[in-house]
């Protein structure tokens, strides 16, 4: 509107200068009509520049220029309204704009470098137990783009700042506060929830807070510390009691029907506004339920180290146990493989003294028989010796009977006489030997007496008569 009244006014300037006359002159005058010519030509200039001052002004008074990542919304000086949500020129009619960006972040959270339509800190809650906490989070919400709903939207919130403060920010808070409401500190800490925990904040956010109802649930357990043990026998299991642990407690629960959830949808999904993400970053917990949190994970851990030292003594137990038990095994196989070589050695033993005595029973056979054969043959050879010898005898029977054995008696005879022949030539002799004529007394005679008595000997023994008879 402002550039429509500047358009007017320099268009009022250009008419006025166009329409103002100079003073007259005298045509005589050649330098006052020189001067005459120069005002003129001075005064359409300035006209004319007052004019494309005007229209320039006026012309862009009646447009706009829309910056990616926005909707902006024009009312006009004629009462009409324009939207754009594409970036570039558009028609504004020299009315008023609003710049309204495409998506709109709320988040809680400490980090200076975060930015967002709004960013405040993290947003304090209570949660069913009581224990407070800080939530960090970010949630982004996008505008609707089409024409008709962006006008409703803008008719209804006028601004992106009253839109945050009276609908989107409430909106946030109920929910955070709504899904805290249904888990405990000790649920989303020790619980295991802190995914659940997230995941229904962001379902609250996006399809509406859940209608919810008060329940007493009544807790009653005697538990052990622990279902493990380091083995299946008696002493290793763990049996320290924690008693009866019966306690009462209120809980939240989410109200269903059909099994489906009944949520209380947020106001601003009738102006088509939707959640573009919605990121839960972390619950800070209360320092008092941190202190106590670091007291029992102290005492549990002291608790699991005696555990763990009571099982390792079970362990070293059940190892020697075993040892010994490996160690019998052992020698038991030695011994046994000890009795198999033995047993194997005595029944090798045995077999082959069973062969020896097999083969000495053969070999006795064979030698028996071979006694019986030789024993017949010698039978046969002692009866024909027998028979030889008798043989024999009778022949020499037969010649002793018929010359008295006289050759055998010779034969005697004269190996005596040779014999002592020898022996007679052994006397020590003189070479000379003097003496009578005769031989008495005397070497040689000494040698022909014994000669002649161990003949007579000889032939009186063998009963020899050396007589010739006639």
């Amino acid at each position: 509107m402002f550039s429509l009244i500047v358009g007017v006014i320099f268009a009022l300037i250009a008419i006025v200068v166009l329409i103002y006359k100079m003073a007259p002159h005298d045509p005589e005058n050649e330098r006052q009509v020189r001067g005459a010519k120069m005002a003129s030509k001075a005064k359409n200039a300035l006209a004319t520049l007052v004019l494309v001052i005007a229209s320039l002004s006026t012309i862009f008074g009646s447009i706009s220029y829309n910056d990616a990542g926005y909707c902006t919304h024009a009312q006009t000086a004629f009462g009409t309204e324009e939207a754009s949500c594409s970036t570039g020129w558009f028609y504004t009619g020299w009315g008023r704009t609003t710049a309204w960006p495409h998506y709109v972040t709320i988040a809680n959270t400490n980090d200076e470098s975060m930015s967002g339509s709004s960013v405040r800190a993290p947003y304090p809650v209570r949660l069913s137990d009581n224990w407070n906490g800080d939530v960090t989070q970010s949630t982004r919400f996008a505008i609707p783009q089409d024409t008709q709903s962006f006008m409703v939207m803008h008719r209804t919130f006028r601004s992106p700042e009253r839109l945050i403060t009276t609908t989107l920010k409430p909106a946030v808070s109920s929910s955070l506060d709504s899904v805290s409401n249904l888990f405990s500190m000790e649920d989303y800490y020790a619980g295991g929830k802190r995914d659940e925990y997230k995941t229904e904040y962001r379902d609250a956010v996006t399809k509406g807070r859940p209608k919810v109802k008060q329940v007493v649930v009544s807790n009653v357990r005697g538990a052990t510390a622990s279902k493990m043990s380091s083995s299946d026998s008696d002493v290793a299991k763990d049996t320290s009691d924690l008693g009866n642990l019966a306690s009462l407690r209120t809980e939240m629960q989410k109200v269903t029907v059909d099994g489906l959830v009944v949520r209380e949808a947020h106001g601003y999904v009738q102006y088509g506004i939707t959640v573009a993400s919605a990121i839960l970053e972390n619950l800070d917990p209360d320092d008092l339920f941190e202190q106590q949190m670091q007291s029992r994970k102290d005492a549990a851990s002291r608790r699991i180290v005696a555990q763990e030292s009571r099982k390792e003594q079970e362990e070293q137990r059940l190892l020697a146990i075993q040892t010994g038990q490996t160690n019998i095994a052992k020698r038991q196989a030695s011994a046994q493989v000890e009795q198999i070589a033995q047993t194997t050695e005595a029944e090798t033993t045995k077999k082959l003294a069973l062969i020896a005595a097999e083969r000495m029973l053969e070999e006795a056979d064979i030698a028996r028989q071979t006694a019986l054969i030789k024993l017949e043959r010698a039978k046969i050879d002692a009866q024909a010796v027998t028979v030889s010898a008798d043989a024999t005898a009778y022949e020499k029977r037969v010649v002793l009977e018929a010359d008295g054995a006289l050759q055998q008696k010779l034969d005697a005879h004269v190996k005596v006489q040779k014999f002592w022949a020898n022996a007679a030539a052994q006397i020590n002799v003189p070479t000379q030997v003097f003496g009578g004529g005769g031989n008495t007394g005397n070497a040689l005679g000494t040698v022909d007496q014994f000669m002649q008595i161990m003949t007579m000997q000889s032939a009186k023994a063998l009963q020899v008569d050396t007589a010739i008879t006639k």
